[in-house]
């Protein structure tokens, strides 16, 4: 196969995880609370979004996995924050304090669980 000539650099520009679920009806209660929307919901397949940013999931009722973690890129931070945080808990993991607090390594950020375990992380660069 002959590579493309007219992307000689390609670059990453959206992220989509994708979490297995136990309720669809349960996760688009809980994602309602931080801003997203369905956009797509099929059988055993379903898609919400917020702004530029979508999480794809599937549901199994039966769901004995371990958990996933989404890291997502936000601006305006310090906003988002006071719309979750007056909804649901954000600072839930792992003995550390994960309200929105300043990273050495060039964030703001903050985290939170769905109801499901799944870990998501809130970021915006400060540098």
């Amino acid at each position: 196969m002959e590579e493309s000539k007219t992307n000689i650099n390609p670059e990453f520009r959206a992220m989509s995880p994708r979490f297995v679920v136990k309720s669809f009806d349960r996760a688009i209660e809980h994602y309602a609370k931080i801003g997203f929307q369905v956009i797509y919901r099929g059988e055993g397949f379903m898609i919400l979004g917020r702004d530029a940013v979508e999480i794809q999931m599937n549901e199994d009722v039966d769901q004995v996995r371990g958990s996933s973690i989404c890291y997502m890129t936000v601006s305006g931070i310090e906003t988002i924050y006071k719309e979750i945080s007056s909804k649901i808990p954000v600072d839930p993991c792992m003995r550390r304090s994960y309200s929105l607090n300043k990273q050495p390594y060039g964030v703001k950020e903050f985290a939170l669980y769905d109801p499901f375990g799944n870990l998501l992380f809130f970021a915006e660069p400060t540098d």
